[in-house]
């Protein structure tokens, strides 16, 4: 699967010539997006009272990809300790989602959400300027 493909099965986005000429950053913006929406959708399967392990599977599976997608795209010449430190809390998220998924803990999702916001708020933080429409 090409790299505008697999963005645009993580983040739900339109068509993938639009995926291939977004910048980078909004690349990433729209994985995390589609992160927390997994996640969200992830906590209501937990919470519904006849469990649907197909709907948890297929939500826990896009959340994990979108997190292991994250981490392969890390730039480890950019700032090595940054790196590093985004590497092991995407490991430790991914650790979190199979850990809520096993003990049907929406708890530990909330966790992850809570992290994972924090990161895209900072990420949001620090969008280059957009161009002006013509």
């Amino acid at each position: 699967m090409s790299h505008a493909a697999t963005l645009a099965a993580f983040a739900g986005a339109g068509p993938l010539v639009q995926v291939e000429a977004m910048s980078p950053h909004r690349q990433i913006e729209l994985l995390l997006g589609g992160l927390l929406t997994r996640i969200a959708r992830l906590r209501h399967a937990l919470r519904q009272p006849k469990p649907k392990p197909e709907a948890r599977r297929e939500d826990s599976d896009r959340a994990l990809a979108i997190l292991a997608y994250l981490r392969a795209v890390l730039d480890p010449t950019a700032d090595p300790q940054l790196v590093a430190q985004l590497d092991t809390l995407y490991r430790y998220c991914e650790g979190r989602i199979l850990a809520a998924c096993l003990a049907r803990d929406e708890a530990m999702l909330l966790e992850v959400t809570s992290l994972v916001t924090d990161i895209k708020q900072g990420w949001d933080g620090i969008a280059p300027p957009r161009a002006a429409a013509a």
